[in-house]
């Protein structure tokens, strides 16, 4: 009788604790006092690189009420389990080759974390946010040869503008005109990733979200994931696009936008995610893919997209293939200047609750593309949309307060007697 054999090679790395250099932990607590400072902007000025900075919350959420400006290669962290240490003000980062900064378990109730600018060329400049909660500020790092991370996030009021990194399991809402505004499309955005000065082989994730377009800004665009000129390729998986707003509102959305895909022999990627735009009668289009290069490979597979009017996926002017397959979406949406492989459902009867799980009796339960690659965590064929393949967004949420595993990779296929590497990647809180 032939055995399956599974032997594990787990690299977990824990961007808090681990370090290639002796580093001091330097702590902080409201007064001062057991050689602690009282101020966070103190301990900055007294750490040297690879330092960690541990910060006692104080009681009743009272905020630290400081701009933080970064120098040195520094990890924030509470000093209680479980529980956020809470600042207001700006985090701006000067960057340097190498420099890493990390915050794990940060509550912002106002402010933003940017930079001071470009990264000198050579190893990129790696900012890591675990775990942090954003009352009403953003993430705007676009800038040259920085790598950023973003995980476990909550912002309330907020967007991320990056241009190389990886955006899992984050709860993202935009309201109040939040969002990246500006140029050339002149819209609102809660994720935006632009083109860095150099492109790379690798693959920009941006997986497990729950993003819910919320601007009350009556007459602008709003856009959920934009990509402009990206120089990685994209894998865009298993999100939760949502709405709140009523039908009053005259501005129309996107729920992900891709403009000139990377070329190359890797995919860009848009699977398995859910638009649920149903409360919202102003859907233009679902996902739009626009002036793809020749030589770019655009995959769309396994969506759910429900709205009440608009178009569900439309290309323009692409040179690159964009194929669509197994596609589930709403009546009257439609798909435009594609080719439907007659997978796609274009009057699919699916209905999601507030969380966007499909409620029984929808057709796209089961109904995915049907290799067992793509199966289900219960190793039935996967659902269509947000909850559906072993990226569900079940793996993403609830955020818990324990360590944590933000991503597993592991072959889809496993052989008889071969071996499994599994490659983990994960932050203590």
């Amino acid at each position: 009788m032939k055995t399956l054999k599974l032997t594990f090679f787990c690299f977990a790395f824990l961007f808090a604790g681990i370090s290639a250099v002796i580093a001091d932990d330097l702590c902080v607590s409201p007064g001062g006092g057991g050689g602690c400072y009282s101020t966070i902007t103190e301990a900055i000025a007294a750490a040297s690189d690879g330092d960690r900075i541990i910060i006692e919350p104080q009681a009743g959420e009272v905020p630290y009420a400081e701009n933080l400006e970064i120098n040195n290669s520094l990890e924030f962290l509470s000093d209680v389990a479980e529980t956020q240490f809470v600042i207001q003000g700006d985090i701006t980062i000067t960057p340097a080759a190498g420099r890493i900064v990390t915050f794990i378990g940060m509550k912002n109730n106002e402010g933003d974390l940017t930079a001071t600018g470009n990264s000198p060329a050579g190893d990129r400049c790696q900012v890591n946010i675990m775990d942090c909660h954003f009352v009403n500020g953003s993430i705007g790092l676009n800038y040259n040869y920085f790598d950023v991370n973003i995980v476990s996030c909550v912002f309330d009021d907020g967007s991320i503008l990056i241009r190389h990194g990886n955006i899992i399991g984050n709860d993202i809402t935009t309201v109040n005109n939040a969002g990246y505004y500006g140029s050339p499309f002149w819209a609102y955005t809660a994720i935006q990733i632009r083109n860095d000065a150099v492109a790379t082989e690798d693959t920009m994730l941006i997986a497990g979200n729950k993003i819910t377009i919320d601007q009350n800004y009556p007459t602008q665009t709003r856009i959920g994931i934009l990509t402009y000129y990206p120089g990685q390729y994209i894998q865009i998986e298993n999100n939760l696009f949502r709405t709140n707003l009523s039908s009053g509102s005259t501005n129309v959305d996107y729920a992900v936008y891709l403009y000139f895909n990377k070329a190359g022999d890797g995919h860009n990627t848009i699977a398995s995610n859910t638009v649920d735009f149903t409360v919202y009668d102003k859907l233009k289009i679902g996902f739009y893919i626009t002036n793809t290069y020749a030589g770019s490979n655009t995959e769309v597979k396994n969506n759910l997209i429900l709205s009440n009017n608009g178009v569900g996926i439309q290309g323009s002017g692409n040179s690159g293939p964009v194929s669509l397959s197994y596609n589930f979406m709403s009546s009257p949406l439609t798909i435009v200047d594609l080719v439907d492989n007659g997978t796609n459902n274009l009057t699919s009867n699916s209905t999601v609750n507030a969380e966007g799980v499909l409620q029984g009796g929808s057709d796209a339960i089961d109904a995915g593309a049907p290799g067992y690659d793509y199966y289900d965590l219960d190793l039935t064929r996967n659902d269509v949309g947000a909850y559906g393949g072993s990226f569900t967004l079940d793996n993403f949420f609830p955020m818990t307060g324990a360590a944590r595993v933000f991503m597993v990779f592991a072959p889809r296929a496993a052989t008889l007697g071969n071996t499994i590497k599994v490659n983990a990647e994960s932050f203590d809180r």
